[in-house]
């Protein structure tokens, strides 16, 4: 299993296939088109991710063991206008 990568617009932990995106010589992960356009139109918004995405609730198959669900806790200021729930995965 790939290890969790996370969102830095979303700020969501995944481990299904992702989007990798170059930026001065780091490399950023991406759950959707959505959240990677979003980081193209302002990247520096997006390089110090801070607290988003530091806290996870993951939901876990009781039987497999296996991760189901991850869903991000994010903690918004007024700057942040972006809404978790509002992209296509």
């Amino acid at each position: 299993m790939k290890p969790p990568v996370l969102d830095p617009v979303c700020g969501m932990s995944y481990t299904n296939e992702f989007s990798k995106h170059t930026h001065e010589g780091k490399d950023y992960f991406f759950c959707s088109e959505d959240c990677l356009e979003t980081f193209r139109q302002a990247p520096g918004r997006y390089q110090n991710v801070g607290v988003r995405g530091k806290y996870t609730l993951a939901f876990y198959d009781t039987i497999t063991g296996n991760s189901v669900l991850n869903v991000p806790v994010i903690f918004k200021t007024k700057e942040d206008t972006h809404d978790a729930g509002g992209h296509h995965h």
